[in-house]
């Protein structure tokens, strides 16, 4: 495989943002404001993110290997954007274990998705396999819109998942196998329907609202513990202005921080905090209504 495939696979392109080179954080919740910044250790693994799926688990990645055409492999890499209905909350869910409603519920969310000639795959690898193979640039499908620049569709990705994260923290109501936000709305389809509303909180369904409040409630501490981290030469900041700064004093890249995902790619920084928000809030609302 080329060099230009292996990038594509391997990385996104640039960043959305730039960390001016501040001498101290200005924001006042940062616990490093106006204080000489925390050592971190080096040397841990870095995990470049452009991508809901995640390369070294994709489906494809053995077909790929073993030469085999590449053909299918939407799953894990692959998720279908459609409306705020998901297959998690939809009838007869309540017996199905949690962890499957969640995976449900992250499925639904929109993707990126890969066009090669007429050719359309959820996997990198099986796009860049049939780029190489045909000679066709890749081009990328966020949503029903089609992009030739991969920067440009992640950074789409990324504004669609952060409305998804907005909307899935938020109550909405649901009745009928459809979701609103309008109560309203969802009493008369309800009726229509002959069943009752239920009360969505991070795409699940609960039967009593003063659950879903709570849930609500639990998922918006969890989300406030999702942070970006930043380290330049094994040194760890916990906003871009101060890791802007002492890269530009050392030359090194800034290295995002997410959890335990790395990568120098800002771009790619941006979606994996946006898709970690969205786990986060699933989760927390999937534990909220097993409990």
């Amino acid at each position: 495989m080329n060099s230009k495939m292996m990038g594509f696979i391997s990385a996104c392109a640039v960043g959305c943002f730039v960390a001016s080179a501040a001498a101290l954080c200005p924001d006042p919740n940062c616990p490093s404001a106006g204080k000489k910044a925390a050592t971190a250790s080096a040397g841990e693994a870095t995990t470049t993110a452009g991508h809901p799926c995640d390369p070294a688990n994709c489906a494809c990645k053995k077909a790929i290997a073993a030469g085999q055409k590449p053909s299918g492999c939407n799953k894990p890499c692959g998720a279908k954007a459609h409306g705020t209905g998901t297959a998690a909350s939809d009838s007869g869910d309540a017996a199905r274990p949690v962890s499957q409603k969640v995976e449900a519920v992250l499925a639904s969310l929109p993707s990126m998705k890969y066009l090669v000639g007429s050719e359309k795959t959820g996997c990198s690898y099986s796009a860049a396999a049939m780029a190489e193979k045909t000679g066709q640039p890749v081009k990328y499908l966020v949503g029903e819109e089609v992009v030739d620049d991969q920067a440009e569709a992640t950074i789409k990705l990324t504004a669609l998942l952060e409305k998804e994260a907005a909307a899935l923290r938020a109550m909405q109501f649901s009745a009928g196998g459809v979701s609103t936000h309008h109560p309203l709305e969802a009493k008369s389809i309800a009726e229509k329907n002959n069943t009752t509303v239920a009360y969505r909180v991070g795409g699940l369904d609960f039967a009593e609202q003063a659950k879903a409040e709570k849930a609500i409630q639990l998922v918006s501490e969890a989300v406030a513990s999702v942070k970006m981290s930043y380290k330049v030469e094994g040194q760890s900041f916990c906003c871009s202005q101060m890791a802007g700064a002492k890269a530009k004093e050392s030359g090194k890249p800034i290295i995002y921080v997410v959890g335990t995902d790395e990568t120098t790619d800002e771009t790619a920084a941006q979606l994996l905090f946006a898709q970690t928000k969205i786990r986060v809030i699933v989760e927390t609302a999937a534990a909220a209504s097993a409990s």
